[in-house]
């Protein structure tokens, strides 16, 4: 029998409330009901914005860079700002995948 060991990243982001709460007013106006739910309770934003850990697998990443392409509530240096954190976060994946591919072993 042959398994086949892989791994997922955890990404912890050092965002402070402030920069929380610009994800989380993207939040309330999205189209997208995934998004929405990030933001309110039970959501792993309104989590982070309780004091929850700043962490979080490679789909809440993703939940993420969707929302910041839809800062258009933000004024215009907010919405820099959370530009500049999904560029962030768009090269921690980019990284992470490299990684992943190199981390895949077979044992039987």
């Amino acid at each position: 029998m042959v398994i086949t060991i892989t791994g997922s990243p955890m990404f912890k982001l050092p965002l402070s409330q402030r920069q929380i709460r610009l994800f989380r007013m993207i939040s309330t106006v999205h189209y997208d009901a995934r998004c929405r739910e990030a933001g309110q309770v039970g959501g792993f934003l309104y989590g982070w914005a309780m004091g929850g850990p700043i962490d979080g697998s490679a789909h809440k990443m993703g939940l993420l860079l969707k929302l910041g392409e839809y800062s258009f509530p933000l004024g215009v240096h907010e919405a820099k700002e959370v530009g500049d954190i999904c560029r962030s976060i768009r090269r921690a994946m980019e990284m992470a995948d490299i990684f992943r591919d190199r981390w895949v072993e077979e044992v039987s």
